[in-house]
């Protein structure tokens, strides 16, 4: 994901498709005169969690002395987590045993990786540390946290499916997952080479096209 972020921040025009998400519907739930839907994930869950920890890396260095860097950050905080009397989440996982990913989505911090008692613990702080060290070799390279943000709210897409009906959301999932046809190497290489036909800057893009298709066809 690191570097599918990179290839998109130095070309406006680019965004980057991170597949599908499927959700069940469940109640819904009041947070002071808002309502949103309570989703259990089905699939996504990796990209999700990683994308949160993500955002939560960034709104830790934030200033909070500079306006713009002060307001994206408090932006950040109110969709990271709901100011009510429980202050809700906007993801929970079911296998936070050490409540690592809660607290780091509450209060910015964490432990080290090396003191996880669960596999799903450890590839929790793992996951922290790789998105803080991301964020800092961004701030690095780029020095502007803003446009990485702006990056991730807007030209990162998925395809989402909210589905109401336990039942039909794991054969969506399964559908999704394990009943379409396997591609060919050659229609791998096809799409390969339009890709790249595409991506680059040089000659006649129209002409290459072209080419290509005579030639794979």
């Amino acid at each position: 994901m690191f570097c599918d972020i990179k290839a998109i921040a130095s070309d406006l025009n680019r965004t980057h498709f991170m597949s599908t998400v499927v959700g069940l519907r469940r109640e819904t739930v009041r947070i002071l005169t808002d309502e949103h839907h309570r989703i259990d994930i089905v699939d996504g869950q990796q990209r999700l969690t990683t994308l949160i920890i993500l955002l939560r890396s960034i709104a830790n260095i934030l200033s909070t002395k500079r306006q713009n860097e002060k307001i994206v950050r408090q932006d950040l905080e109110k969709i990271l987590i709901k100011k009510d009397k429980v202050s809700l989440l906007l993801l929970q996982t079911n296998h936070d045993t050490g409540n690592y990913f809660a607290n780091y989505l509450r209060y910015g911090s964490h432990e080290s990786a090396g003191i996880a008692k669960t596999a799903a613990d450890k590839e929790l702080l793992l996951a922290i540390e790789e998105c803080e060290k991301f964020v800092a070799d961004w701030v690095k390279e780029k020095g502007d946290l803003i446009e990485l943000v702006s990056l991730l709210k807007n030209r990162l897409t998925f395809i989402f499916h909210e589905i109401d009906e336990e039942k039909l959301v794991y054969t969506v999932f399964e559908v999704l997952n394990s009943r379409g046809l396997d591609v060919s190497w050659f229609d791998r290489l096809k799409s390969m080479l339009m890709a790249v036909v595409f991506e680059s800057d040089g000659g006649n893009v129209s002409e290459h096209i072209k080419e290509d298709r005579k030639s794979v066809v």
